[in-house]
C-alpha cells in the first residue's frame, strides 16, 4: 500500500474520494438493510388488491439486490488501491509514493486488492442491473395493477444479468492464470496488467464491458417503457407515478452518460498517454475516477429512495 503522507495531491483526492464512497455506500447499505428488517417485521408477506388480479408488489426483491449491491460498492473503494491503477485501460503513473511493505509482499498487496476490487466490481454491476430492473418493473406492477415483470422480461433480464456474471468472471479468471501470476514476485501484478498485457484476458474484458453497456442500455430502455406505460395506464393520483418519473429523469440519463464513459475507458485500454502532459492525466484520472464513483452513488440512492416511497405507499394502502 502507498504511503500517503508521501503521495503527490492528485493520489491524495483520489483516496479521499474512495473514502467518501466507502462511507456513503456503508450507509446505504444500512439503511437498505433496515429497510428490509422492518419490512418483514410488519408484513412479510405480499399486499392484497381489489381491483385488479395482480396483487401489489412488495420492496423485498429490489432489496435482495439492494443490499448485497451496496454492501459490494462499499467493499469495492474499501479496497481501492489507485496509486497503482486508475481504471482498467489507463494506468496513472504521475505517483512517487513509497510502499509501507516492499519486494514481494507489497507485489502481493497490490495483487490483492485489485483482483478483490474487480470481483466485487462484476457482483456489484449485476446487483444494480438488477435492482434498477425490478424496482420498475414493481412499481409499474403496483401503478397500472398489470402484472410486472411479464415472463419475457424475466426470461430476457435474467439471460443478461447472467450474462454480465459469466463474461465478468471469465475475464477475472483468465487473469489469475498461474503463469501470469507469477509476475507477482517480481512486479506489481495486478488486473489492470493481465489485461493490458494478456490478449485473451483483454478481448474478454472487452466483452464484459460491452454486456454491461448492453444490459445497462436494455434495461434503461425497458425502465422508459414502463414509465410510458404507467402514464398511459395509471389512475390519475396514484403515488406509484411521481416515484417512477423520477427514477426514470434521472436514472435513464445517468445510465447513458456512464455508458459513455464506458466506452472511454475501453478506448483506453488502446490509448497510450505517454507523450501527455501531467495536467491531461491528472484530468482524464479524476474525470473517470469521480464520474464513475459518483454515478454509481447516485443510482444506488434512487433505487433506495424508490424503494422507500414505494413501501410508505404499500403502508397507506
Amino acid at each position: 500500500m502507498p504511503n500517503l503522507t508521501s503521495s503527490i495531491p492528485p493520489i491524495k483526492a483520489i483516496f479521499a474520494v474512495n473514502v467518501t464512497v466507502a462511507i456513503l455506500a456503508t450507509f446505504f447499505f444500512v439503511v437498505a438493510l433496515l429497510l428490509v428488517v422492518t419490512k418483514l417485521g410488519k408484513n412479510p408477506g405480499g399486499h392484497a388488491r381489489i381491483d385488479s388480479d395482480a396483487p401489489l408488489k412488495n420492496t423485498l426483491a429490489t432489496q435482495i439486490f439492494l443490499v448485497p449491491g451496496t454492501f459490494f460498492l462499499a467493499l469495492k473503494y474499501a479496497v481501492s488501491n489507485e496509486s497503482v491503477e486508475v481504471t482498467i485501460g489507463y494506468s496513472y503513473t504521475g505517483s512517487s509514493v513509497s510502499p509501507l511493505v516492499s519486494g514481494a509482499s507489497h507485489a502481493q498487496v497490490i495483487a490483492g486488492l485489485s483482483f478483490t476490487a474487480q470481483i466485487v466490481e462484476i457482483i456489484f454491476t449485476l446487483c444494480l442491473t438488477g435492482a434498477v430492473w425490478i424496482h420498475s418493473s414493481h412499481i409499474t406492477n403496483n401503478g397500472t395493477g398489470l402484472a410486472q415483470p411479464s415472463r419475457q422480461s424475466k426470461v430476457w433480464n435474467t439471460f443478461i444479468l447472467l450474462s454480465i456474471l459469466g463474461t465478468g468472471i471469465a475475464a477475472w479468471g483468465l487473469g489469475l492464470d498461474p503463469e501470469e501470476s507469477k509476475q507477482v514476485f517480481q512486479s506489481p501484478f495486478s488486473f489492470t496488467t493481465a489485461v493490458r498485457d494478456d490478449q485473451a484476458v483483454r478481448i474478454v474484458y472487452i466483452v464484459f464491458r460491452a454486456v454491461v453497456i448492453f444490459a445497462s442500455g436494455s434495461v434503461s430502455i425497458e425502465v422508459l417503457r414502463k414509465w410510458i406505460n404507467l402514464k398511459n395506464n395509471g389512475k390519475p393520483g396514484n403515488p406509484e407515478r411521481p416515484v417512477l418519473q423520477r427514477f426514470t429523469y434521472v436514472v435513464v440519463p445517468l445510465i447513458w452518460l456512464r455508458d459513455v464513459f464506458i466506452i472511454m475507458s475501453i478506448v483506453m485500454i488502446f490509448v497510450s498517454t505517454d507523450s501527455w502532459t501531467e495536467t491531461s492525466r491528472e484530468a482524464l484520472a479524476f474525470l473517470l475516477i469521480t464520474f464513475g464513483q459518483y454515478a454509481n452513488l447516485i443510482v444506488v440512492f434512487m433505487v433506495l429512495w424508490g424503494s422507500w416511497s414505494m413501501g410508505n405507499s404499500l403502508e397507506a394502502s
